[in-house]
This record gives C-alpha cells, structure tokens and sequence, in this order.
C-alpha cells in the first residue's frame, strides 16, 4: 500500500480501543475515588482493628501515586501511537483470531513486510468497532518499522 501523511488518532479514540490506555485513565479515577471517599466517610475497621479518620494520609498518597502511574501509562501509550503513526507503514494484513472475554479482548493478526510473513496481536477494549472484527477478514495494518513485530490495525484507531 502507498505509504503517506497518516491521520492521528484522536486521544478518546486510544482509551476506547487500546486496553493499556484504558487501564492508564481508570486507575487515577479509582485513586482519587478512594481518596474522595476517605475524605468524607473515613475507612472503617475490619474485625476489631481501628479505623483510619477521614483524612487519613495513606489515601493522598494512593490518589497522587495512581495519578502518576495512569499519567505516565497513558503518555507512554500516547507517545506509541503518536510515533507509529509518524513512522509505521500501512500493509494488508487478515484477523486471524479474535476473542472477547467481558470487555476486554485479543486480536492476533498475520502481514506481510519487507517480503516475510509476520503475526501480531493487540490486546482490546471491547466497542462496535473491534467487535465486529472476523476471522478471515481483510484489514489495514500499520507496522512499525524498526520493531515489524509491533503492529495494529489500523481501522481501529482511525
């Protein structure tokens, strides 16, 4: 396929496809909320042991340490996409399996760069888009030049 300016994807696109993003946005989200939830009602003791107050350092510091780590998974998964996109190489490619357990999913997918048949998978969030992904089905593949391993299809996030 004819290599050209490739559209980046927008950052709601990532988060509703890619699992690693996702996951980077909800642990802040489950930080913060425990550390909300600690500030009003405090954390109640278990079996006899004491309760931490409300206010209780314990859960500033999980909220800011979550949102360290969510900020710095979503970047790094950012800045991937953002790099293969400037760098990758679109190439035919066909599902070679795909499978959903919940919301979360694998598609594996074989291509062909520089002339050798290559395999590659995504892990997924489930959406209307990557379920309606089928064995057999012809899709886009973006390959990352220096790593030909590391490959997505690119449909998904465009």
């Amino acid at each position: 396929m004819v290599d050209g300016p490739i559209q980046r994807p927008t950052f709601g696109r990532i988060v509703s496809t890619d699992y690693a993003a996702l996951v980077g946005v909800i642990i802040p989200c489950v930080g913060v909320a425990l550390w909300i939830a600690n500030a009003f009602f405090g954390f109640p003791g278990k079996l006899g042991r004491s309760s931490l107050p409300p206010n209780h350092p314990f859960f500033l510091i999980l909220a800011t340490t979550s949102v360290i780590a969510g900020a710095t998974l979503v970047m790094w998964r950012r800045r991937y996409f953002d790099n293969l996109f400037a760098s990758g190489h679109r190439t035919p490619g066909t599902v070679t399996s795909i499978w959903f357990l919940k919301d979360r999913g694998r598609v594996e997918f074989t291509f062909e760069y520089q002339g050798q048949p290559r395999q590659a998978g995504n892990a997924l969030h489930r959406t209307k888009r990557t379920s309606a992904l089928r064995p057999q089905q012809t899709v886009t593949v973006l390959v990352d030049p220096a790593q030909p391993s590391k490959a997505i299809i690119l449909d998904l996030y465009l």
